[in-house]
């Protein structure tokens, strides 16, 4: 009997050890709860906060609200998803002052699910709603809508210069001197 015990302790043990390694690898979610600029809870805070390879979520309280940006641009420099609450629910504005988000650093970013409105960039920085630089960006049932890029800049909704793929999207009314919709420097 004591060796059947030792024998299921050592099995229980391995079994523990690779629960804890595997529920390390599996990317966790990230939730976005208020409609604020920044702070905790806010989408700036839950970009920041996550780690490469998580899932940024929204609180379903949030539909029918607008998530306006107020202090510049959302960097994302790892590799995210994130899922909004379907582009007709959920905004996420520029406010016409700053582009929405600058993906930089060879990552795969996905977007899902939101509306980007109002995205502005000037001073030759391109992309008034999103800037793709040397990475890959996945827009996935989303809704870009009235983004600018200001004289000299181009692709007012979108500026890419890495990989893009664009599935179910509506890019409309967005303005730039080159690429009003979209400036493609890379691959889309």
């Amino acid at each position: 009997m004591r060796k059947r015990f030792n024998v299921v302790n050592v099995l229980l043990t391995g079994v523990t050890f690779l629960f804890l390694i595997s529920s390390r690898l599996i990317a966790g979610s990230v939730p976005v709860t208020n409609i604020n600029n920044t702070g905790a809870g806010s989408l700036r805070s839950a970009v920041s906060s996550a780690a490469p390879g998580d899932t940024i979520v929204f609180n379903a309280g949030l539909a029918g609200q607008t998530i306006t940006l107020t202090s510049g641009e959302i960097l994302i420099n790892k590799n995210l998803t994130i899922i909004g609450l379907g582009a007709a629910n959920l905004t996420v504005s520029g406010n016409s002052s700053s582009r929405i988000f600058v993906v930089t650093g060879g990552v795969t970013v996905t977007i899902r699910k939101l509306m980007l409105r109002d995205g502005f960039a000037t001073g030759f920085t391109h992309g008034g709603a999103i800037h793709n630089d040397f990475s890959t960006v996945n827009l996935d049932s989303c809704i870009l809508f009235s983004n600018y890029a200001d004289l000299s800049d181009y692709g007012g909704g979108i500026y890419t210069s890495g990989d893009m793929t664009i599935m179910r999207s509506i890019i409309d009314s967005n303005v730039a001197d080159y690429g009003g919709g979209i400036y493609n420097d890379g691959g889309i």
